[in-house]
C-alpha cells in the first residue's frame, strides 16, 4: 500500500494517499484478523473494500457450531437457525430507522455505513444459507440405504426432483423474487443525494428482507440442478470456461479499486456522467482489473499453493516390489515330473502311429504299380 501510494498524483489523488498513508500502518492488524468490518468498520480506510471477506471469515468461524448442533440435536438446530434469522430480521430493521439509513447506502452514505458493511446486515442471508444446507445434507443422506426418508429435507428436495411443474415455479419465483430485490430501489437511487423515494417503514422492511430473500431466490433458482435435473444450468454452471476466471476472482476484487482510483485520482477535470463514459470506465477497470489480477495469481498465488501442496502434502514414494524367484517345493517338482513323462509317451505314441500309416501307405503304392 505504500508503495502503491507514490504511482500517482492529482488533488484527489493526494487526499487518498493521505488516508493510506494514514490508516495503513496503524490498523493493518485488524486486516489480517479478518475484523476490518467491526474495527476500525472504515470502508474508505486501508484496503477498506475488504470488509466483505471479513464477514466470510467472521461467518465461517461460526459454522462449525451449528454443524456441531446440528450433528446432536437436529431440531434444536433449526429453530436455532430460524431463531438467528428472525432475530437478524428485527435487528437490521431497527438499525435502518434509527440511523435513517433508506433502501440504498446512495440515500444517506454517512449514516448507511454504519449498516451497510458490518456483519449483522448480513448475518440473516447467511443463516438462509444454513438452513438449504441443512435440508440438503438430509436429501443426500436419505437416498443412501440407511438414510432416513421422513426428514424435512429429503422430502422437500425430493419433491423437486420429481416434480417439473414444481421446478419451474420455482425457476420463476426465484428469478422473481431477485429481480424485485434489486430494481426496487431503482427510484432512491436515481435520486442520489437528493432526498429518498421511499419511506422509513418500507426502508426497514426492504433492508431487513432485501439479501435473504435474494439468497432464498438463488437457491429456488438452483433446486435444479442440484437434484440433477435441467442439464442446460448443470453444463452452463459446471463448464471448464469458468475455471480460470474462478481462480483470479479473487484478486480482481482485491485490486479492481487500486485500479478505479489509479485512474479517476488523477484526473485534472470533472468527469462527465452520461451512458458512454460510464460504460467505457466501467469496462475498462473490469479488463484492466482481471490483467493485473492474472499477474499477480500467475507471479504469487500459483507458485505458493505449489509450495503449500509440496510442504503440507509432499508426494508419497512409491515402494518398488521385488519378485523374489522361489525354489520350487518338492511336490511341485513331482508333479512337472509326472507332466513331462506323459508328454514324452504322448509324442513316441504320436510317433509310432505316424510310422505305420507311412508303411501302409507304401504297401498300397507297391500293389498298384504291379
Amino acid at each position: 500500500m505504500t508503495f502503491y501510494a507514490y504511482l500517482g498524483s492529482g488533488p484527489v489523488w493526494f487526499e487518498q494517499r493521505e488516508k493510506w498513508i494514514k490508516d495503513c500502518p496503524t490498523t493493518f492488524w485488524a486486516y489480517i484478523t479478518f475484523i476490518n468490518s467491526i474495527y476500525p468498520g472504515d470502508a474508505n480506510g486501508c484496503v477498506g473494500w475488504l470488509w466483505y471477506l471479513s464477514h466470510d471469515m467472521l461467518f465461517f468461524l461460526f459454522l462449525p457450531f451449528q454443524v456441531l448442533l446440528y450433528y446432536r440435536a437436529r431440531k434444536i438446530s433449526y429453530i436455532i437457525a430460524y431463531t438467528l434469522l428472525a432475530g437478524n430480521l428485527i435487528l437490521v430493521a431497527w438499525l435502518t430507522i434509527h440511523f435513517n439509513v433508506g433502501t440504498s447506502i446512495l440515500t444517506n452514505p454517512v449514516e448507511g455505513r454504519k449498516l451497510y458493511f458490518k456483519p449483522w446486515a448480513r448475518f440473516g442471508s447467511y443463516q438462509v444459507g444454513m438452513i438449504f444446507g441443512y435440508m440438503y445434507y438430509e436429501y443426500v443422506k436419505g437416498n443412501t440405504p440407511e438414510g432416513k426418508k421422513s426428514t424435512i429435507g429429503y422430502k422437500f428436495f425430493k419433491s423437486v426432483q420429481i416434480s417439473k411443474g414444481l421446478r419451474w415455479f420455482f425457476y420463476v419465483l426465484g428469478i422473481g423474487i431477485m429481480l424485485v430485490m434489486v430494481f426496487i430501489v431503482t427510484p432512491d437511487n436515481r435520486r442520489f443525494l437528493r432526498g429518498r423515494y421511499w419511506g422509513n417503514t418500507f426502508a426497514a422492511i426492504y433492508s431487513s428482507l432485501c439479501r435473504p430473500l435474494y439468497v432464498t431466490g438463488l437457491a429456488l433458482v438452483l433446486m435444479g440442478p442440484i437434484v440433477g435435473k435441467n442439464e442446460f444450468l448443470q453444463i452452463f454452471l459446471g463448464s471448464r470456461f469458468w475455471a480460470p476466471w474462478a481462480k483470479v476472482a479473487f484478486y480482481s476484487y482485491m485490486v479492481h479499486l487500486f485500479v478505479f482510483t489509479w485512474y479517476f485520482g488523477q484526473m485534472r477535470q470533472s468527469f462527465f456522467l452520461n451512458h458512454k463514459g460510464i460504460l467505457w470506465s466501467y469496462f475498462g477497470v473490469i479488463f484492466i482489473s482481471i490483467f493485473v489480477a492474472t499477474f499477480f495469481s500467475v507471479l504469487f498465488e500459483a507458485p505458493w499453493m505449489q509450495l503449500e501442496k509440496l510442504v503440507l502434502f509432499p508426494p508419497r514414494k512409491k515402494k518398488k516390489v521385488e519378485k523374489l524367484e522361489e525354489e520350487p517345493s518338492l511336490e511341485v517338482m513331482k508333479y512337472n515330473t509326472g507332466l513331462q513323462d506323459k508328454l514324452d509317451d504322448t509324442e513316441v505314441s504320436d510317433t509310432y502311429d505316424t510310422y505305420v500309416d507311412e508303411q501302409s501307405n507304401l504297401k498300397k503304392r507297391a500293389k498298384d504299380s504291379f
